[in-house]
């Protein structure tokens, strides 16, 4: 999937969950850049307005990023 389709998608996603939900996404490569995006959809300036980012490699080919919506 293209970058930009990749972005659209995940905003999307985690505009569409109420603040407190947990948000989870699956990827083929290390999600942590995510966290800075995040940020942008919630014009986020300070580290706080994302409590929590967590990234596991769930295996050598799937890794998870978690959070919870501000």
């Amino acid at each position: 999937m293209p970058p930009e389709d990749r972005r659209a998608r995940v905003e999307g996603a985690f505009e569409s969950i109420a603040s407190g939900e947990r948000f989870y996404v699956v990827s083929d490569r290390d999600p942590t850049p995510l966290r800075e995006y995040l940020l942008e959809i919630v014009d986020g300036d300070a580290e706080e307005t994302i409590e929590s980012f967590e990234v596991k490699r769930q295996n050598p080919e799937t890794w998870l990023a978690r959070t919870t919506a501000p």
